[in-house]
């Protein structure tokens, strides 16, 4: 039971254990039966309990479940440190990279909207984003259309099984331990092999037979994928970029390198499965419903 229904659950269980009706919140609302304004004190006791032990986290946030998605962010590479590159939450208008941060005198600009993904790099500076290179620049580009790839694939499956939105939490949290102050890379190496796997299990769950189990096997997840849909085959390198080390995330060493490298994979990996049944990505005939 997550913290804020637990002294709804509580006082139900209460009033199942002792056999009285309880008001279910703290403050018996107006006209309410005698029997519930007689048993209320036991309720407002419960909620105090409750408000004194978890504070802040009775609290229930609605948006919870969309944070992921309305903050998505990706990690890049660029000029010899790793950024937090947020992604526009809404964005139609031009993708047009630049060392040239944003001006007040183009706020109240008529016309197409541009987006400059180099200048909303978390923590970036004019005199910082002079010094990129073309190839940075090229890796900010590439990254941003990743990440925003792999977020419409969400957007599309999301509601269609659990798997995907804990897939998409491995994903912030891929994000998050190479980002952070202290980074994790093996963390966030197997955060990233679990969005590739939560993603292509939940997938076959949706095109194929069932539920899957194949473990931690990316190669038979894809084959079994493969099976059911042309045109991916050429997806299969991705999966050598994403490797499974369970121990990764406690004493087994990994470094920078494997676990950005595992974190593009996946990204691209989801981005394009979640094209499936659009004109690129065709269903076998076996599968076409």
């Amino acid at each position: 039971v997550p913290p804020h229904a637990r002294p709804i659950r509580a006082i139900l269980e209460f009033g199942k254990r002792f056999k009285i009706s309880l008001p279910l919140t703290k403050n018996v609302p107006t006209g309410a039966q005698e029997e519930l304004v007689q048993s209320s004190s036991y309720s407002r006791q419960i909620h105090n309990w409750f408000e004194g032990v978890y504070g802040e986290r009775l609290n229930f946030d609605p948006s919870a479940n969309a944070k992921v998605a309305i903050n998505a962010k990706v990690a890049i590479f660029a000029d010899g440190d790793i950024w937090e590159g947020p992604l526009p939450i809404k964005f139609s208008g031009l993708v047009a990279p630049s060392r040239e941060m944003p001006k007040k005198s183009d706020e109240g600009r008529v016309g197409a909207k541009i987006y400059n993904p180099c200048a909303h790099l978390t923590g970036i500076t004019q005199t910082r984003l002079t010094q990129f290179s073309h190839d940075d620049i090229n890796e900010v580009v590439r990254m941003y259309n990743l990440g925003m790839s792999a977020r419409e694939a969400f957007e599309r499956f999301r509601d269609h099984d659990p798997l995907f939105s804990r897939a998409e939490t491995d994903w912030a949290a891929a994000t998050m331990h190479l980002t952070s102050q202290n980074p994790d890379f093996g963390q966030s190496l197997y955060s990233s092999f679990q969005m590739a796997e939560k993603f292509m299990k939940a997938l076959i769950g949706q095109i194929g037979e069932g539920n899957p189990k194949h473990g931690h096997k990316l190669d038979k997840l894809f084959a079994e994928i493969e099976s059911l849909v042309m045109g991916i085959s050429s997806l299969a390198v991705l999966l050598k970029q994403i490797p499974y080390r369970s121990a990764a995330r406690y004493e087994d060493p990994s470094n920078f390198v494997e676990a950005y490298a595992a974190h593009k994979a996946s990204l691209e990996l989801v981005g394009t499965l979640g094209t499936i049944g659009y004109p690129d990505y065709h269903l076998s005939k076996s599968v076409r419903r």
